[in-house]
C-alpha cells in the first residue's frame, strides 16, 4: 500500500464525516477545491445524509402544502455519478 493511498483514504473519510470541501482542501494543502476533488472518493451515504438534513430543515419530512410530493431517493438522479464521484462539487 502506497502512502499516497492513505492520503486518499484520509481525505475521503473527512468527506464522509461531513467536513466541508474548503476545510479538506486546507488540511490536504491543496491549492484549490478542484485539486482536492481528485483525491476524495465518496460513497453514497454522505449524499443521503444531506437529503435527510434538507428534510429536517424543512420541518415537514420533505413535503409542504402546495408543493409536489417528495421524489423517493431511489428515483432521484445520481448526481455523484454525474459529477464523476465528486459529490461536494455541487
Amino acid at each position: 500500500m502506497a502512502v499516497h493511498s492513505l492520503r486518499h483514504t484520509m481525505l475521503t473519510r473527512l468527506g464522509e464525516a461531513d467536513v466541508d470541501a474548503f476545510t479538506i482542501t486546507r488540511i490536504a494543502g491543496h491549492s484549490s477545491v478542484t485539486v482536492s476533488q481528485k483525491h476524495v472518493h465518496p460513497t453514497p451515504e454522505p449524499m443521503e445524509r444531506a437529503f435527510e438534513k434538507l428534510e429536517a430543515l424543512n420541518g415537514t419530512g420533505g413535503h409542504t402544502e402546495g408543493t409536489p410530493k417528495e421524489t423517493p431517493k431511489d428515483e432521484l438522479p445520481n448526481v455523484a455519478e454525474k459529477k464523476e464521484g465528486q459529490w461536494w462539487a455541487l
